[in-house]
């Protein structure tokens, strides 16, 4: 290495040559502490514009669906006959009518409404068979919301043989809608004669239809 001093060149001392030496090292240092701090801004800068980009994310979920009109029926009881106090020729469920007697109760609930409607009446025990098939047979079925006219406020009924129905112009529909309603029923039983002692039983079906 040389100084150039114009007219001569000289050659450096040992104290110029580390003098030399020192000014470009401290230029080299200074110059990565530069660098070193601008890629630490961008970097920072970087990490906060990414964190000002992350958003939350989301999605609207539905549920549909479509509810169908639903009925339900409940036995509560079953109901008794006994003779007519005061024509023993008839059987029948009404206490009024006959002592001992009871009328059958079902309850019935819709989400809306239902159509009430009454199976033909079975006999189940061999006596009540054996009146089924007298020639005088007959029996009345009804099925009422109040026990005390139950013929009056008939949904249903059916007869057959001597017994005729009772008109009442009644809808056997029920506009429920989620109120639970006890459905009354009764029969009246006949052979045309006085019912001779033994032990009558009979079975019906009740069905509520959703409207």
């Amino acid at each position: 290495m040389t100084i150039d001093t114009g007219n001569k060149t000289r050659v450096p001392t040992v104290r110029q040559i580390k003098c030399f030496i020192k000014i470009k090292r401290e230029g080299k240092m200074k110059k990565l502490l530069c660098n070193s701090l601008i890629a630490s801004v961008v970097a920072v800068a970087g990490a906060t514009g990414f964190a000002g980009e992350a958003k939350a994310q989301s999605a609207d979920v539905d549920f549909s669906g479509t509810i169908g009109n639903t009925c339900e029926i409940t036995k509560l009881k079953d109901g008794k006959l006994a003779a007519r106090d005061n024509d023993d020729i008839y059987i029948d469920a009404r206490p009024g009518e006959a002592t001992g007697a009871e009328l059958g109760e079902v309850s019935v609930n819709c989400n809306g409404s239902g159509a009430v409607t009454l199976g033909s009446l079975t006999p189940t025990s061999a006596d009540a068979t054996t009146l089924s098939q007298v020639p005088g047979y007959g029996y009345l079925l009804s099925v009422s919301t109040d026990p005390n006219n139950i013929y009056s406020s008939a949904l249903d009924q059916l007869n057959n043989g001597s017994l005729g129905t009772i008109p009442n112009g009644n809808t056997n529909v029920l506009n429920l809608n989620g109120s639970a309603q006890t459905l009354y029923l009764n029969v009246v039983a006949t052979g045309g004669t006085t019912i001779p002692g033994g032990n009558y039983a009979f079975r019906t079906t009740v069905t509520i239809t959703p409207q």
